[in-house]
């Protein structure tokens, strides 16, 4: 049996995680205003296709439930239309048209993106430029451990060279907007509980 074309694994992953028919899928085209039977459906998730219209993609993107950008992807995949992976959609865009979440939730989930993206090209750093200072690093740390008479890897179990602090993450500029944004928020929250805290201690 063939595998299964792009455009025909994105259907039957939307039908998996929702639990959808084919059925299903005519009935959420027509509530959509579009006619599509169930059959169609069975069709266009078992054969590949050779053409598709704009409407018919923005149709499936509507009742999928996933970005109009996915399913324009997948069908040229489904024509054979070879693809850079550079064309695909990003984790960023994924989260930024994501039709499950709230705009707060984009925001907030796309400041810890950046952070963690902006973290990961700034320890793509030359091995071979730093390899002398860790070496003297480690050696300085094996020595300080025989001195002292314990065990000379004791420093270096207790601090991992580069790790990321929690300070590094709270104190990046995209991650504080998004944070004040839900102190904003959920201020009333806070007030509430020391309210009842402070109607205990009465």
């Amino acid at each position: 049996m063939n595998d299964v074309h792009s455009l025909g694994r994105l259907i039957a992953s939307a039908q998996e995680r929702n639990g959808w028919s084919l059925r299903d899928l005519a009935a959420r085209a027509e509530h959509a205003g579009y006619d599509m039977s169930h059959t169609s459906f069975a069709r266009l998730k078992s054969t590949p296709v050779t053409s598709i219209k704009g409407e018919n993609i923005t149709m499936l993107a509507l009742v999928l439930k996933v970005p109009v950008a996915h399913v324009a992807t997948a069908a040229l995949e489904s024509m054979g239309v070879e693809l850079d992976s550079a064309l695909h959609p990003s984790i960023l865009d994924v989260v930024q048209e994501s039709p499950d979440l709230s705009m707060y939730d984009q925001e907030l989930l796309t400041a810890v993106l950046r952070v963690m993206l902006d973290r990961r090209r700034t320890d793509q750093y030359d091995e071979h430029d730093h390899s002398d200072q860790h070496q003297d690093r480690e050696r300085g740390t094996a020595e300080r451990g025989g001195a002292l008479g314990g065990d000379p890897g004791v420093e270096h179990k207790t601090a991992v060279a580069g790790a990321l602090a929690d300070f590094d993450l709270a104190a990046h500029p995209d991650f504080e907007l998004a944070r004040d944004r839900q102190a904003r928020e959920w201020g009333d929250v806070g007030l509430e509980s020391q309210d009842v805290k402070g109607g205990h201690d009465g």
